[in-house]
């Protein structure tokens, strides 16, 4: 917690004071182009990886890049993705998968995971990516299998967006 206590410290002294007139234009309102979508992961800077600034990207981020698909009870993935599309008319939408992901390997493993079910409810919104992986790359296995899993589920994921009444 110190680190992140020091970090913020360093942020205020030097970085805000050195680029004040681009945070106080940030701070009149957000205009992002683009919904990006992507995991939890800690690895995972979508700022970074994307070489944009803040105020650029529009973010959803939860385990395994996951959009729930259309259904009476929404919730925040729904909501944010309404939101971006009718409040601030973001003209593209990323999803975001990426390697080593800990929840596409539970997928891929079909992994029990009954000390989270809270985790195991989460991604049975990725079941279609767990039978894609199933049925088409049963003779892959470790890092290959996971690979695939990763690519496979955003598509899956594309396809759980397109269910959305605002995308579509």
């Amino acid at each position: 917690m110190q680190r992140l206590v020091r970090g913020l410290s360093h942020f205020q002294n030097h970085v805000f004071s050195e680029q004040r007139e681009f945070f106080e234009k940030l701070a009149t309102g957000q205009a992002p182009e683009t919904l990006f979508i992507t995991c939890s992961d800690s690895r995972i800077n979508p700022n970074l990886i994307t070489s944009t600034e803040p105020g650029e990207l529009f973010i959803i981020r939860n385990a395994g890049n996951i959009v729930p698909p259309h259904s009476q009870r929404p919730g925040g993935e729904a909501a944010t993705i309404e939101y971006a599309l009718e409040a601030l008319h973001v003209s593209d939408i990323v999803i975001c998968g990426h390697s080593q992901c800990g929840a596409m390997k539970a997928v891929a493993e079909n992994a029990s995971l009954e000390t989270m079910p809270l985790v195991k409810s989460w991604l049975d919104n990725a079941e279609a990516t767990r039978r894609i992986a199933q049925s088409r790359y049963s003779h892959l296995s470790g890092k290959e299998l996971l690979e695939v899993v990763v690519a496979e589920n955003v598509l899956v994921q594309i396809e759980h967006l397109q269910t959305q009444p605002a995308v579509a």
